[in-house]
């Protein structure tokens, strides 16, 4: 009996550690003072229990975006520094798009249904490095030894690969679409991050760097 409890006791902590590490940020948020350097967007509870619904429901929203009423369907929300829907639009096509939530007007629920078929937002959003879709790249970016410590930390795309050079330096390989999204990781590791490859997301970060050194 006593090996029973000491066996429960010991999977409660673990349960226990595992919710603090899953949730340290929240915690962090409710006992601390979070400061970040990002936009706040007002959208109302109702907004969110409106599409919450419609995406639990499979129904189609219609509302304005952009000047013009639109009828979508959407398939999740993405969470970045923006909120993102994730719809399909049936006057644009069988493609999926992201549209900022905060843009649209006069939301309201119809009365007609569509069907998600096998779409995974978890699926969908692994595809991309950000938010935005595009074209698959295989990236590989090089972290300076100073770095490699705090680079290792990080978790920058589900299918990522880590691995140290002989001189210490840290190699991420992983695999995404946008392209703008990863060049602005970059960015904030100043000279301690390289890009690697593709050549054409190096001579566009290059690009990058030239156009906006140009301004000063």
């Amino acid at each position: 009996m006593a090996g029973r409890k000491g066996l429960l006791l010991n999977k409660n902590i673990e349960r226990k550690r595992t919710y603090l590490e899953n949730n340290i940020e929240m915690i962090l948020q409710t006992e601390g003072l979070a400061v970040r350097q990002t936009p706040q967007y007002k959208i109302s509870l109702d907004v969110f229990d409106l599409v919450r619904k419609s995406i639990k429901e499979s129904t189609v929203l219609k509302g304005i975006y952009h000047n013009k009423e639109r009828l979508i369907e959407p398939l999740g929300i993405i969470y970045g520094e923006k909120i993102h829907l994730i719809a399909k639009e049936k006057a644009k096509g069988d493609g999926i798009y992201n549209y900022l939530l905060h843009k649209f007007e006069n939301l309201e629920l119809t009365n007609n249904r569509f069907d998600r078929g096998n779409f995974n937002l978890e699926d969908y959003a692994n595809k991309s490095f950000g938010v935005y879709q595009g074209e698959i790249l295989d990236v590989k970016l090089k972290f300076s030894k100073e770095v490699a410590g705090d680079a290792e930390l990080y978790k920058f795309h589900p299918t990522q690969k880590m691995k140290k050079d002989e001189n210490g330096n840290l190699i991420v390989n992983f695999k995404a679409s946008g392209d703008r999204e990863i060049m602005w990781h970059v960015f904030k590791w100043g000279k301690n991050c390289e890009i690697l490859a593709p050549k054409k997301l190096r001579e566009a970060y290059k690009n990058y760097l030239k156009e906006n050194l140009e301004k000063y």
